[in-house]
């Protein structure tokens, strides 16, 4: 009997681990800037397009999130705090020429510190990521 009892527990234990694990890797987010209404920080919410299962803080802020911005024309993210992701992807798949995306900080020198940084330009237009105002953008050392 007490054999029993401990695999139950043993069995409970791991269902609880792979539990936790798969909700881990579920929660990671692919996020993609929409702009919104926002004003154009980073952290608002209603500058992304989030996953449906995202209830709050749902804007790309941890290690397991990747931020795309495919924005025919101009575009400004706004910091006001150190934010790190996984991937950032930068990309103009319409045909404006000579697209940019600026980052810019709000409050002192903040930086967005990504795993890789992708940027494309579509076949009929340049894309530029411009660092501004003591914002900085790095890469995670592996």
């Amino acid at each position: 009997m007490m054999e029993c009892d401990m695999m139950d527990s043993k069995t409970t234990r791991t269902a609880a681990v792979l539990l936790c694990f798969i909700a881990g890797v579920a929660l990671a987010g692919a996020f993609t800037w929409d702009g919104g209404v926002s004003s154009g920080q980073w952290s608002n919410e209603n500058s992304w397009e989030s996953p449906p299962f995202c209830q709050m803080d749902c804007w790309p802020r941890t290690t397991d999130d990747d931020a795309t911005i495919d924005r025919d024309g101009n575009v400004t993210a706004e910091f006001t705090t150190d934010v790190e992701i996984d991937d950032l992807n930068i990309s103009n798949s319409g045909n404006s020429k000579n697209t940019r995306t600026f980052f810019t900080e709000v409050v002192g020198g903040a930086t967005l510190k990504c795993d890789t940084i992708t940027i494309s330009g579509g076949a009929n237009a340049d894309t530029e990521a411009v660092v501004q105002n003591y914002a900085k953008i790095t890469t995670v050392d592996e």
